[in-house]
């Protein structure tokens, strides 16, 4: 996978970055095409090797309500994708995050298939208002215009959306104090990109207590430039 240059969705990520309401937000919007690498292309094989890749992996169990926002009967498989998409999927997480983690044994069910745009849109928006407050309020519209000129979301018939949700156990991100995660892929199959949005909160109460006063004071400076910060990726991205 080829990381995308994409300056707006930098000055995103920066922003949304950092110390907010006592949490802490670590944000990443990044573009990828789905051009082989050399760490890919032994995935890919490993994958291959397992059966066909058009070959359907069955993924995360849908709820009902997902069933019909999918437009799917009950009886059809709305929970699955096929290996190469999986790999697309997992390929995108090894790029993202080496070389610190290895997703290439991620098992299939620990993805899922996303119903809609606009229900991806409710929860990543619920999640960064409930941290971030009125502020996010200003900086919502930039964001989704970006990542709509990016990958066109909405096009039903070319993007498909996916989530990557692992259990407790198997989550490399899991770590005490942690409040709420995302990681999700926009996946335009005619355009062969992956965007992927991924932000992890924690909570800076279980973090390591300041050793000094001159460290409280660190932290309440991380406080001041927050709203400031907001303010400015959504004037550069307008």
């Amino acid at each position: 996978m080829k990381l995308l240059d994409n300056p707006a969705f930098t000055r995103l990520s920066d922003a949304l970055s950092g110390v907010h309401n006592y949490t802490r937000l670590s944000c990443q919007l990044e573009s990828y095409s789905c051009k082989m690498a050399g760490a890919d292309k032994r995935l890919y094989k490993q994958i291959s090797n397992e059966g066909p890749v058009n070959e359907l992996e069955i993924l995360s169990t849908p709820t009902m309500f997902d069933v019909g926002s999918l437009g799917r009967s009950p009886g059809t498989l709305c929970n699955a994708c096929s290996k190469k998409t999986l790999y697309y999927l997992k390929a995108t997480l090894n790029a993202a995050y080496n070389p610190d983690y290895d997703f290439s044994n991620a098992r299939s069910d620990e993805f899922r298939r996303e119903p809609d745009f606009q229900g991806v849109m409710r929860a990543v928006n619920s999640n960064l208002f409930a941290a971030l407050g009125e502020s996010y309020e200003g900086l919502a519209p930039a964001l989704w215009r970006a990542v709509s000129a990016e990958i066109d979301p909405e096009n039903t018939a070319d993007c498909e959306l996916y989530s990557y949700s692992p259990d407790t156990e198997s989550d490399p991100f899991a770590e005490e104090g942690t409040l709420w995660s995302f990681n999700y892929f926009l996946f335009n199959k005619k355009l062969r990109r992956i965007v992927f949005f991924a932000c992890r909160s924690t909570s800076l109460f279980c973090e390591n207590e300041p050793e000094s006063e001159e460290a409280d004071e660190e932290t309440e400076d991380l406080f001041a430039y927050d709203d400031d910060s907001l303010r400015e990726a959504a004037l550069l991205t307008a």
